[in-house]
Formats: C-alpha cells, sequence, structure tokens
C-alpha cells in the first residue's frame, strides 16, 4: 500500500519554486521545505511586515541613543576647550606676576647697591678711585632704570593678560551655561528615546505573540541573515531585496497570496502590495 503525503490529506500542494501553496487564505500553510504553520497567509505576511517595520523603528531609535553621547561629547569639547584657553591665560598671568615680583626684587636689591655705593664715596682718597667709584655708581644707576623700565613694560602686560583672562572667564561661563542646557535637552531625549523603545518592544512580544511560532522563527532567522530585512515586496516581477527576477511562475504565486513563498536568490520573504 503506498504511503500518503501529509499535506495532500488537508488538501495542501505540494512545494513549488520558493516556497509552497496552500489551498486558500485559512487553514495550515508550509513554507519552503514543507515546515507546517497554522497561521492564514495573508494574515501572517501583514503581521510580519508589521513585525519588521517595529524592528526597524526600534533599531533607528538604538542608532540614535547610540549617538547622543558622542553630541554630548561635541558640546562638552567647546567647553574643554574654552577652560584650555582660560588656564593658558590664567598661566600667563601668573608667570607674568611672578616676573614682576623678581624685577621688584632686583629693583630693591639695586636700589640698595646704589646706597652702599654712596656711602662708600667719603672713604675714597684718589681722585683715579673717586672717578672709577663714580662710573660704578653710574653703571649701578642705569641698570635700576633698565630694572624699572621692565617692570614698567610688564605692569602693562599683566593688565592686557588680566582683561584677557576676564574675557575667558567670561566665555567659559558662556560655555557652561549652553553645555548644562544642551546636556538637559539630550538627557530628555535619551529618557525619550527609551520610553519609545521600551513602547515599541512591548508592542513587538504582543504583535509577535500573534503569529505562529514556526512562521516568526523563520522570520527571525532571515532577519539575521539579511540584517533587518527579512520581508520584502515583490514589483514588476522583481524582488525588492536583492533585486533579482523572479520566475514568473513564482511571481503569480506570490500575488495570488495563497502561501508563504521565498525568494530563490535572497531566501526573503515575498508578499505582493498592489500599490507600491
Amino acid at each position: 500500500m503506498s504511503q500518503t503525503d501529509p499535506r495532500e490529506s488537508t488538501g495542501t500542494p505540494h512545494s513549488g519554486e520558493g516556497g509552497v501553496h496552500s489551498g486558500g487564505n485559512r487553514g495550515a500553510f508550509f513554507l519552503s521545505g514543507g515546515t507546517e504553520t497554522t497561521t492564514p497567509v495573508a494574515e501572517g505576511l501583514g503581521l510580519l511586515v508589521s513585525l519588521q517595520e517595529i524592528d526597524r523603528e526600534v533599531l533607528a531609535l538604538r542608532v540614535l541613543k547610540d549617538e547622543l553621547p558622542a553630541k554630548i561629547a561635541a558640546v562638552r569639547d567647546r567647553l574643554d576647550q574654552a577652560e584650555a584657553e582660560q588656564a593658558a591665560a590664567r598661566g600667563a598671568l601668573d608667570q607674568m606676576g611672578r616676573d614682576h615680583r623678581d624685577r621688584e626684587a632686583k629693583l630693591e636689591e639695586t636700589k640698595a647697591h646704589i646706597g652702599r655705593l654712596k656711602n662708600r664715596t667719603g672713604e675714597i682718597k684718589t681722585n683715579t678711585a673717586y672717578f672709577a667709584h663714580l662710573k660704578e655708581i653710574e653703571s649701578a644707576e642705569k641698570q635700576r632704570t633698565a630694572v624699572e623700565d621692565e617692570i614698567l613694560g610688564l605692569m602693562e602686560k599683566i593688565e592686557g593678560a588680566e582683561k584677557e583672562l576676564s574675557a575667558h572667564d567670561a566665555k567659559v561661563t558662556e560655555e557652561i551655561a549652553g553645555f548644562e542646557g544642551r546636556r538637559r535637552e539630550l538627557e530628555v531625549e535619551y529618557a525619550h528615546v527609551d520610553g519609545e523603545v521600551e513602547e515599541k518592544t512591548k508592542a513587538r512580544e504582543k504583535l509577535a505573540g500573534s503569529l505562529d511560532p514556526v512562521l516568526l522563527s523563520r522570520y527571525e532567522i532571515i532577519r539575521v541573515q539579511m540584517r533587518g530585512t527579512a520581508v520584502v515586496p515583490a514589483r514588476n516581477a522583481t524582488c525588492a531585496g536583492c533585486r533579482m527576477r523572479l520566475p514568473p511562475q513564482l511571481f503569480n504565486q506570490v500575488r495570488e497570496g495563497r502561501s508563504i513563498i521565498d525568494c530563490p536568490h535572497c531566501h526573503r520573504i515575498l508578499y505582493w502590495n498592489p500599490s507600491a
């Protein structure tokens, strides 16, 4: 006695190219390879398209969230730059202050030296020693004048540096306010993204629960293999996923919508959308 194909007993035809026909839009259906699914074809394909749309939206939201730290860092970079310029200006002013104090000390030392020289004038006995002594005093006086000029120059530079530092202080204050404001905006955006991902994840779970487990498993496998696109429309006898031509008979099967059809080239699940 010959064996009867179990699909023949339910009125389901054998597998065709790229997929398997069903006897109608209700009842048992088969994916490529003869795996049975009880989800009606039209309903199953519609659910898969909706599921894929949710998956894409969740992926886009997660990509957005991954970009947000870089956005915060970019805003922070401006503040860091302003603070670096402020620190450099403060460092330059501090160095000028140290130079000014050194010159002031040098001036006091020079004045003291001149005073000591003048006090010794009465002790000199010869004209030669006296003229040499006057020349030494003159040299010390020139040194004092040079140091005083340096101090005046430093005071002018310090005044300019103080104004420059004040401008940098104002810039840093401005950048801090800008950074804090933008950071708060981005934190709100973070919360918004997390909330949307959670909401769409729940919607996905509900939608996935409506699908036949076999059909859902098939979708998940193809989605991973095809980098997120498991279900594509067939347009003008062409797979919209891989852009390869479909055999005429297979394209007609997709249009009829009575079976789950895979693209024979990329193995994505095909569906027919007359309005596309």
